[in-house]
């Protein structure tokens, strides 16, 4: 039997749990199990038209279906979000589903601004578009170059935007725009939060500004640890040097007897 724990990895917007295939193989190389679910609406073939529906998904819904997946497992995870994954994996932990959680690039949770230049660059086109809350998106090559993919090879970035899928106009508005949401849905108690947290910035990043991730730590005091990743954008699961980054998080999960 594995004395590990097990480790679930949420990806972010646009995306599908393919995107963790470097990371994932890295982990499991160690001897942990690997789980990449891929969020509700998000398992479809990227040339297809947005299935109905994916529009007005809250990030609720994805917590929700997580919360069922984690408790289908034998022991309580490890969690690993990037971007809106890292906010579904401080959803998760604050309600007791983790035994430490990592978040890679992590959009915020309420009570954040993430009001910043670089990002609303990146997703002007979308957040400009009337009804977008409803709807769902996709962002151009050309935003994604400039905000997630900007210290990426261009051959891998083509593959990556290759596989893309349509996100939720809901979602992005309840990240971009809490403060309008009436339902609250990425509120969340910081001081609440029952396991210890280690928080990446990424010092290049246009679709998430490092500040953002800085006060994050800020607010989560002694039970959050951070790192801002010189030379890494938005997309550090497959950026020049991400091996470093999974050789520090296992270190960080060592110092907590959790590898």
């Amino acid at each position: 039997m594995n004395s590990k724990p097990p480790i679930v990895m949420i990806h972010g917007m646009y995306g599908t749990g393919a995107v963790w295939h470097r990371w994932r193989n890295t982990f499991e190389n160690a001897g942990y199990v690997v789980h990449t679910p891929t969020l509700r609406l998000h398992d479809v073939d990227p040339a297809a038209p947005p299935p109905p529906g994916i529009g007005t998904l809250s990030v609720l819904d994805y917590v929700a279906d997580l919360e069922q997946f984690i408790r289908s497992l034998d022991a309580k995870p490890i969690l690993i979000g990037h971007s809106m994954g890292g906010l579904i994996a401080q959803l998760l932990a604050v309600r007791g589903h983790a035994q430490a959680a990592v978040l890679v690039v992590s959009a915020a949770p309420a009570g954040i601004n993430s009001v910043r230049w670089k990002p609303l660059r990146t997703f002007f086109r979308i957040l400009s578009r009337w009804g977008f809350w409803r709807k769902p998106h996709f962002p151009t090559r050309r935003a994604a170059d400039y905000g997630m993919f900007n210290r990426l090879e261009k051959s891998i970035a083509d593959v990556e935007y290759s596989r893309f899928v349509h996100e939720s106009g809901r979602a992005l508005f309840e990240i971009a725009y809490w403060w309008l949401d009436s339902k609250k849905a990425t509120r969340l108690d910081f001081a609440a939060m029952p396991c210890d947290l280690l928080i990446f910035g990424g010092a290049d990043d246009g679709t998430v500004d490092p500040g953002v991730c800085r006060a994050m730590a800020r607010h989560y005091g002694a039970r959050a640890s951070y790192t801002e990743l010189s030379g890494h954008s938005h997309w550090p699961l497959a950026e020049p040097g991400w091996e470093l980054i999974t050789q520090q998080i296992m270190g960080w999960l060592k110092e907590r007897q959790l590898a």
